[in-house]
Parts: structure tokens; C-alpha cells; sequence
């Protein structure tokens, strides 16, 4: 920036001030006499600054990138004979930043996504605010619905943040298409400069996706995060929580997404690569195969294998017979014995499959020839045998002491075209309860459940008896927490917590644990009582404000059905100090207080009951702003707490005026006016008055305000300059202090303002001094016709008393005075 003057008669001093619109402060930039050259800031560096009798140049460069700080009105004053003023406005812009663009998760075929799921699109918009902007490369007419558009401005940081919430219904043939979100500020940015942007790839899911699937959770073809629940036929799309991943291979649960080879990594390997729509599916289970266009996996029906030649799942079914089988006996450590009956068929061949809870399969081969029972071994001991003749045969398959490894799936096929399965399962064991100790009337009550729940796994639940009914209730929990699954033994140990609000509802209530076998078979632990402990504790002050130098003050603590209520403490944590210190303990044979000047106006001690009132013998100070607690002691620890402001009262601010009042010449930045006083806490407002329409209001001149704490109250400073014109002569001006609490003003006596006109030393000595004319404590210095000084005398002094010049005391011996004609002292 650059400050030019020429034919300036009398130059004397050039200075730049800054008027900041951010920071609303007025700041001395550079100041240039023929003797001086100054700058006032680290940020602006004074490149050029020559000075003449009649001109001048003044070139200031920014040291550092411009910040907001820097925007506002810059003021070049120039001083000569006469003083004038150029203003340069600078209007900083800032670039828009790169938007976030979020897509809901709820991104289903023909489904508007919930109102708890919308898509957002926020971001720096630049300064002055620009706006955001949605479009797609699928389609021109994209036209989501607008929820709501947020727009945050910022005057003191130059920013406007933006954010845009809208909604919309996919149809499939968005799959795989592009939403963009961004950035448009056509002032801050160039011309053919490209707004910056987000953008996403929108990834439907089709609403064919459930129909034909049962009740449960599914993965999600596309994001490992989420998965779906079929309900009813309908797509309803999850998300694990923060740090999970849906599915291991077919674990239909979050896990660790490190430990997690999920769905969507599983079809990028086996579609990879495959010119094929449906390839088989990595996996165990030879029923399900995937759809490579739609990166969906599907499951064969009645369990049948997807035919990898054919690409198709097969319509007839694998057995020409089904075999009716069923288990005698599936107890742990005894001979488990399943038998099938084939009438009277010729077997040739049989052949057991066994899929045991460990994982994997085991086949099991045993040809007839020979009248007698054939041994199967290979990790599973079992015996099988045919018995019977004619319609009657049977065939058995027995397993000699039966293990938690042992159960699982069985498959018989006979003669290669009949075949049965039956599943062994492990029948759970009594479950373990616990039950706090401790349960706090509306606090959380937490009982866990744990024990073997089977194979396949069985959900623990919680049955409740409260108090007067004649039956339980069920509870399920939703957070399950697997402790223990020992897979070589197939021993699966869980731990299920139940999380309950512990109302008074629950007193004297009777829980157990409980787990239901397949065979509809109920086990449960013992039964545990709730006891719910209550307490009614309350701080009751007088008031929770207090003022400085107050000095009847109060707090109460009341205690009640506190069962066996043993000691009751009061303590303080300073807000000032940041210490906490120990008020009073009071227990039923004792009461002891520990703080100076805090006495215990009362401590009554009943049983489960307490009633203890401290009282302040000072008056308060900054010091005893805080929180103040009351801890109860009893079966259970209560607390109540309040929060103490102390506040103080503003008081009338004084005002100092300039001494020196020039007709049009700006005052200077060392002999500014000001307006000082205690404006109280919380934080008042000082401000000038002014009655140059006739009557007093609100005059806002260029300031710099500043606050200094003082013992619980805040002294602020409002210094403030302006240039008068002879309009101002005889205008009053007074400050004024706002009540932060109550809107009150409070204000300072009024004073004068005297401007002294320009051309008062036209015609009069060169360094000469003169009387001022409206104030005796004043007097004025002259040269070639222009003022150079306007000062004060000094304490007690006058200028001009009985004539005399100079200063001298105000007073004769005699307590006259006479001034100047047209002069005053005050």
C-alpha cells in the first residue's frame, strides 16, 4: 500500500492508521516526520517512507501472508498547515475449501432414505460466503430434496462454513454412478478456476435383495461396515459400530475389521477375473454362490449345492427317498445312537457324513457283505450297524461316549440315492447369576449371565419376578459379550449383560438366568433379590448468587431415607484457587469443621436423615466462588452439588477528555479520551453518550477497549479519538457502564466539549503562549500563525489569574479568583 503526497504546505508528519473490521480496534500503523520514521506492528514492514516540506511517499508492505486481521479501512492523516485524511478500504476473500460429502448409508432401490440417515454435503464456502452445489453424472435433472441448508459466517476468522442435508430415492440405474458435491465462490475465485469438490460413488441396494430370506442379518454387497436386516421381505440397512466389520466368511456378526475377511473382499477374489455372472462362493457351505453383476451372494433353497456346471441351482431333489431318522440319547459321556429306517431295501452302501461343531467334514464309508456290525474310526469312534429283515430293517449309528467334539450334523446316504440328516446337538448348562451389591435408585443396574449355552449356541435370558406379582417376565439383552468359545471342544461359555434403569419399580424384586435347550427344556440359576437403595439429597441455598462483601449467606444440605446414613461431608472446590478443601464432617456423635470463617449453623443427625446448614461469619470474596458439594455416606454414596457465582456491582466510570481539542485535527493516539470503571462480573459494557442532536444517546467513536480483572471484577478502559468540527462546541459527553445482570446504566457527570478553533493563533506571536479560551487551567502555544501546543497548567494552577501571564495558583490569598475574560476554571 502506498500513501502519495504532493503540494502539502507545511508538511510535518505523515501517519497510517488501521481501522480493523475484524478485531474493531484502530491501530497507529507507521508514523513519518522529517526526524522519524516508526512502525508499529511486526506484521507490516515500512518499505519506503520519505518526507519534504510539500510531499511524501509511504509504502508499506505485508511481512507475511494477509490474515483477516488485516481487512478494514487504512487512513493516511497528513499534518501541515492544514490536516487531511485519504482512506483505502481492504476487502480480504478467501478461497472455498475442499467440501466433505457423506452418503447415507440407507441407500436402497427405490427407498428415500430415513430422515435419521441423510446425505450431507459441508464445507468452507470461502469469504464472502459462496454456496454449495450438488450434481450428478448420471443425470442433469438431479433434484434431491433440501432438508436444510446451514450457513456459519465468521467477520473475525474471514470464513463461511456451510453444510447441506438433503434426501433422495435411488433407482437401481444409479448403481455405480458418481454424486458431486461442490464449492462455488464466484468472488474469491479466478476466472476459469474449477470450484473444488468431493465426490461419491452411489452404490444401491436392490429391493429384491430380501424377499425370499428368513428373519436375520445379511452382508451388505458393498461396504464391509454394513450390513442387512430382512424384515419382512423389506432391505433395512445396519452399521457396526465404530472399529467392526459384518461377517467372517458365514459369522453373522461384527468383528474387528483386522480380523475380518468380509463378503465384499470375498467376491472381489472370486469375481475377479471371471467372465462368468454366478461362480461358486469360497466357502464351506456349498449352497451359496454369487452374483458378480450385482455383487450379491445368494444361498441355494433347501440347502441344495449350486451347480458350478450348469450355473444354476438345482430343481430336483439329491434323494430319490428321505430317510426318517432320530437320536435316542444325545447326553455328554453317554452312547449316543441314531437311528434310521429303510424298510426293506438291499443296501449296498452306505456312507456317513458328519459335520462336526469343529468344523469341516468327516466322511464315513461301510459296504455289507458280511453279517455284522462294521467300526468307524477317523477322529469319531462310532459303530454302524443294520438290524432287522425285510420292511422292518433299520439302520443305527452309534457313538460311543459322546463328546461336546462329537456333535454337529449328520448326513446317512444309502445306496448313494437315500439319504436322512439329523443334527446332534449339546444341551446347555445351568447358568451363573450376578447381581451388584449395591443398586442406586435411578442408577443402572448391571446383571450378568454366564455359563455353556450349548452347540448350536443358545441365548441366555433374564426372567424377573418383581415384587407382588405371581409370575417372571423375560428379558433379552441386545449387547452380548462372547468370554469363552472353546472350539476344539466345541464348549461355548457366554457372558450376557443386562443393563436396566433401576427405578423403585425393581425394589425387592427376583431375578434368574435362564437358557432354553431344543428340546424346549428351561435351566435356570438360583434366584437373586434386588434390593434398590434410595436417597433424597439436595443443596437448598438462600441463593446461588452472592455479591462481593455480602455477609449473610447460607447453604443448606438435606438429607433423607439414606439407609444407614453414617457421615455426611461438605466440601468446596475453588473456581479461582483450582484447590478443594474439606468444609465440614458431620457424623452422629460428632461434628467437625475445617475451614476459617465458615461456621455449622445447624447439624442435626437422625437416623438415615441429616440436616446440615453452613454459614459464611465474613463477607464473601472472589475467593469463595465454586462448587460446593455434600456427600451422604451410607450403604451406598450420594452426592448433590451447587455451583456458587460471586458477582460484583459496576460502578460510575470517569471520564478524561483530551486536553488538546483542535477544530478538524484528529486527536493523537497519546492523548486520546478515555472512559474507566469497574464494570462488575459478569462482564458489563462501557460506552460514551453524546448530546450533539440535543439530547443524549449512544455515540459510537473509532476505540480500543481494554479489561483488566481486579478481585472478582473487571476495570475496562475505553479509549476513543475523533476529529471536532465547531459544531461540537458546547456539546456535552458523558460514559456510561451496563449492568450485565439487570440492564442498568450507570453513568458519569457530563462534560464540555471545548473546541478551539483553527485560526485562533492567526495574527498572534511566533512561540508565544495565550490564554485558552473556554478553560483557565489551559493555555496555548502559537507559531506562524498555527497552534502547536494546547496544555494544562498543572495541579492548582490557572493561566492568566488577575491578568498575570503564565500559571499561577488558582487562588489569591483573599480566595479570589479572576481569570481571563471568557475563561473558567472548570
Amino acid at each position: 500500500m502506498v500513501c502519495l503526497v504532493w503540494n502539502f504546505s507545511g508538511l510535518t508528519k505523515v501517519e497510517i492508521h488501521r481501522e480493523s473490521a475484524a478485531a474493531g480496534t484502530i491501530q497507529t500503523i507507521a508514523s513519518i516526520t522529517p526526524d522519524n520514521r516508526s512502525v508499529n506492528t511486526s506484521r507490516i514492514k515500512l518499505k519506503t517512507g520519505t518526507i519534504t516540506s510539500n510531499s511524501a511517499i509511504v509504502r508499506l508492505n505485508f511481512a507475511n501472508q494477509v490474515a483477516c486481521e488485516d481487512s478494514g479501512q487504512y487512513h493516511c492523516t497528513v499534518t501541515g498547515e492544514r490536516v487531511s485524511n485519504a482512506t483505502l478500504k481492504l476487502d480480504l476473500l478467501r478461497k472455498p475449501s475442499k467440501p466433505s460429502l457423506t452418503l447415507s448409508r440407507d441407500m436402497v432401490e427405490g427407498k428415500e432414505n430415513r430422515a435419521d440417515l441423510p446425505f450431507i454435503c459441508e464445507g468452507d464456502v470461502g469469504f464472502p460466503a459462496g454456496k454449495l452445489v450438488l450434481d450428478s453424472n448420471f443425470t442433469s435433472n438431479f433434484y434431491p430434496y433440501i432438508a436444510n441448508i446451514n450457513t456459519t459466517i465468521s467477520e473475525k476468522t474471514c470464513q463461511a462454513y456451510q453444510k447441506v442435508t438433503f434426501y433422495y430415492a435411488f433407482s437401481r440405474d444409479w448403481h455405480g454412478k458418481e454424486i458431486r458435491c461442490s464449492a462455488v465462490n464466484y468472488r474469491s475465485l479466478r476466472q476459469n478456476e474449477i470450484p473444488p469438490f468431493d465426490k461419491q460413488s452411489v452404490e444401491v441396494v436392490p429391493a429384491s435383495y430380501c424377499p425370499n430370506l428368513e428373519r436375520r442379518l445379511y452382508y451388505h454387497p458393498y461396504n464391509c461396515k454394513n450390513y442387512i436386516d430382512c424384515v419382512d421381505g423389506k432391505v433395512h440397512v445396519g452399521l457396526c459400530p465404530e472399529t467392526l466389520c459384518f461377517g467372517v466368511h458365514e459369522t453373522n456378526r461384527c468383528n474387528y475389521c483386522t480380523n475380518t475377511s468380509c463378503v465384499t473382499d470375498i467376491i472381489d477374489d472370486v469375481c475377479h477375473g471371471s467372465s462368468a455372472q454366478l461362480v461358486p462362493y469360497t466357502s464351506s457351505r456349498c449352497s451359496m454362490y454369487v452374483n458378480c453383476t450385482e455383487r450379491l451372494v445368494h444361498d441355494c433353497p433347501q440347502n441344495k449345492c449350486f451347480d458350478v456346471l450348469n450355473k444354476i441351482c438345482p430343481s430336483w431333489i439329491p434323494f430319490l427317498t428321505e430317510l426318517n431318522c432320530s437320536v435316542t440319547n444325545n447326553a455328554i459321556g453317554s452312547n449316543a445312537t441314531i437311528l434310521c429306517a429303510v424298510g426293506g431295501i438291499s443296501i449296498t452302501s452306505v456312507r456317513a457324513t458328519v459335520r462336526p461343531c469343529t468344523g469341516g467334514e468327516i466322511g464315513l464309508s461301510y459296504v455289507t457283505g458280511v453279517n455284522g456290525p462294521g467300526v468307524l474310526e477317523r477322529n469319531l469312534k462310532a459303530t454302524l450297524a443294520l438290524s432287522g429283515i425285510g420292511p422292518n430293517q433299520t439302520l443305527s449309528l452309534e457313538i460311543h461316549h459322546l463328546q461336546r467334539n462329537q456333535t454337529g450334523q449328520y448326513i446317512i446316504n444309502v445306496n448313494s440315492n437315500i439319504g436322512g440328516r439329523i443334527n446332534l446337538t449339546d444341551k446347555a448348562d445351568v447358568p451363573a447369576i450376578t447381581v451388584p451389591n449395591i443398586i442406586i435408585e435411578n442408577g443402572t443396574l448391571e446383571i450378568r449371565c454366564r455359563g455353556h449355552v450349548g452347540t448350536p449356541a443358545k441365548q441366555i435370558f433374564l426372567e424377573v419376578q418383581f415384587h407382588g406379582s405371581r409370575s417372571f417376565q423375560t428379558f433379552f439383552a441386545e449387547n452380548k459379550t462372547n468370554i469363552t468359545s472353546t472350539e476344539k471342544y466345541c464348549y461355548n461359555e457366554r457372558e450376557t449383560l443386562f443393563a436396566i434403569f433401576a427405578t423403585s419399580y425393581w425394589n425387592n424384586g427376583t431375578v434368574r438366568c435362564s437358557v432354553r435347550n431344543d428340546d424346549n427344556s428351561i435351566l435356570s440359576s438360583d434366584q437373586q433379590r434386588i434390593i434398590v437403595v434410595k436417597s433424597t439429597i439436595s443443596f437448598e441455598p438462600s441463593k446461588r448468587e452472592a455479591y462481593i462483601g455480602d455477609n449473610e449467606f447460607s447453604m443448606t444440605c438435606n438429607v433423607s431415607s439414606h439407609q444407614y446414613l453414617r457421615r455426611v461431608e461438605i466440601y468446596y472446590e475453588s473456581a479461582t484457587l483450582g484447590t478443594k478443601e474439606i468444609i465440614a464432617n458431620v457424623e452422629p456423635q460428632s461434628t467437625v469443621t475445617y475451614r476459617k470463617g465458615i461456621i455449622l449453623s445447624e447439624a442435626a443427625f437422625m437416623e438415615d436423615n441429616a440436616n446440615v446448614t453452613i454459614g459464611f461469619t465474613y463477607n464473601l470474596t472472589c475467593n469463595d466462588d465454586g462448587m460446593y458439594h455434600c456427600i451422604a455416606v451410607g450403604t451406598a454414596i450420594f452426592i448433590s452439588s451447587i455451583k456458587l457465582i460471586i458477582s460484583s456491582e459496576p460502578k460510575a466510570p470517569t471520564l478524561t477528555l483530551s486536553p488538546w481539542i483542535e477544530e478538524n485535527k484528529p486527536i493523537f493516539a497519546d492523548r486520546m479520551f478515555r472512559c474507566d470503571g469497574m464494570v462488575g462480573k459478569p462482564e458489563g459494557l462501557v460506552f460514551v453518550e453524546a448530546n450533539i442532536s440535543g439530547s443524549f444517546e449512544r455515540y459510537h467513536f473509532p476505540s480500543v477497549i481494554e479489561n483488566t480483572e481486579v478481585n472478582c471484577n473487571t476495570k475496562q478502559s475505553y479509549q476513543f479519538y475523533y476529529t471536532f468540527n465547531m459544531s461540537w462546541l458546547g456539546r456535552d459527553i458523558r460514559c456510561a457502564v451496563k449492568n450485565a445482570k439487570t440492564n442498568e446504566i450507570i453513568r458519569s457527570p457530563p462534560k464540555t466539549i471545548e473546541v478551539v478553533r483553527e485560526n485562533y493563533c492567526v495574527g498572534k506571536g511566533d512561540y508565544e503562549y495565550y490564554p485558552h479560551p473556554y478553560e483557565c487551567t489551559k493555555y496555548i502555544g502559537c507559531n506562524q500563525g498555527k497552534i502547536v501546543a494546547i496544555s494544562f497548567c498543572g495541579p492548582g494552577l490557572c493561566w492568566g489569574v488577575n491578568q498575570t501571564i503564565g500559571c499561577t495558583y488558582c487562588h489569591n490569598q483573599s480566595g479570589d479568583l479572576t481569570c481571563l475574560p471568557g475563561a473558567r476554571k472548570d
